[in-house]
């Protein structure tokens, strides 16, 4: 395989405080990007000239566009992916840190990938707090690497944009005015730009991990998400084996729907044959997990034992819990339907609740 050019598309707003040290680490690869394109979003700081100076000295190209208007950072993401040159493309926080050998690793393992499907790689990262000082944890992080086939993960799987890398063929085949608009809560609005390339690489290609850290994700005040810990996994996996809300199930169902309804959209509208093709049998494969969410969702509003085990039997005919992992709802899932069907998960939550500390 030739060596790979990777653009890094870089999404900015108000970011002058920290950008300085991202765009040095960025100069600092061992292995040049291919080029930098830059997306403000309407700063009111010194973001923009920042980076203008640094256009001035980069060893590599460097483009700056500032939007009109201001379209969010899902948006202002892959309006700069899609300006990108090069056949795979990086996002770039604006206050993170580049590891000097992520270019070399990466543009190592796209040259080694054994198949010509390979969409997207997502690596290890370290976490460090506001002066990058390493607080011992990693996210992603990935124990082993791995190379996945296509569909092979659940439909909405995804990984932080800053960790991945993906093939140009999904900014630039792919109308993504079409992606899904309904508001989600995690997103405070429409799915984020790196979910939505982990949608979209998982439903048309190969996906590959890598464990090494390559970059540095910083958290401070003014981070856009949270940092996920294992305590707080942990924790959460707990109380969503104990939580009955039919809502959340009914919502997801809501969610898969217009996600197949949006790939519909992109195989009748998409130039590229692979990409349409693959496009109309997410839309299916979407579809089938949006019914076996919404049957789920009806199954936590009944009330009656015999109504329970009646929708339990549907999902179990239409094979929900163990069938293709793009569209299963998992062993886990199984155990919590089955215990709350035939009246085990009170019990559960009864146990859940002596176990968990009390305060006076």
């Amino acid at each position: 395989m030739k060596t790979p050019k990777i653009s890094i598309a870089m999404a900015t707003y108000n970011g002058g405080k920290y950008i300085s040290e991202q765009l040095e680490s960025l100069a600092k690869q061992t292995i040049a990007p291919y080029e930098l394109v830059v997306c403000d979003d309407g700063s009111t700081d010194a973001t923009v000239s920042i980076v203008e100076d640094f256009a001035e000295r980069a060893p590599f190209p460097v483009r700056i566009y500032v939007n009109d208007e201001n379209l969010g950072y899902a948006d202002n993401f892959l309006g700069a992916a899609s300006r990108c040159a090069g056949d795979w493309i990086a996002f770039c926080d604006q206050d993170d840190v580049w590891l000097p050998r992520k270019i070399e690793i990466l543009s190592k393992k796209l040259r080694e990938a054994s198949s010509a499907e390979l969409m997207w790689i997502a690596h290890t990262s370290l976490v460090s707090d506001e002066k990058l000082n390493l607080t011992g944890a990693r996210w992603p992080d990935i124990p082993r690497d791995a190379h996945k086939s296509r569909s092979t993960h659940y439909g909405f799987f995804g990984c932080v944009g800053f960790s991945t890398v993906f093939n140009a063929r999904l900014a630039k085949s792919i109308d993504h005015s079409l992606r899904p608009r309904m508001y989600w809560p995690i997103f405070n609005g429409p799915p984020g730009h790196d979910l939505w390339i982990g949608i979209l690489a998982n439903a048309m290609g190969d996906m590959a991990f890598v464990s090494e850290p390559l970059a540095i994700w910083r958290r401070h005040g003014r981070s856009a998400t949270g940092t996920p810990t294992r305590t707080s996994i942990l924790d959460g996996a707990r109380r969503s084996m104990i939580a009955t809300d039919p809502e959340h199930y009914i919502f997801s169902g809501d969610m898969a729907a217009e996600t197949s309804s949006c790939f519909k959209k992109i195989a009748q509208s998409s130039c590229d044959p692979l990409i349409s093709s693959r496009a109309s049998e997410a839309a299916a494969r979407f579809q089938i997990l949006s019914e076996n969410l919404t049957l789920r969702g009806a199954l936590y509003r009944k009330t009656g034992h015999v109504d329970r085990a009646a929708i339990c039997w549907k999902l179990i005919y239409r094979n929900a819990y163990f069938g293709k992992a793009f569209h299963s709802l998992g062993a886990k899932s199984f155990v919590k339907d089955m215990l709350f069907a035939f009246g085990g998960l009170y019990l559960l939550r009864r146990l859940a609740s002596a176990g968990s500390p009390t305060h006076d």
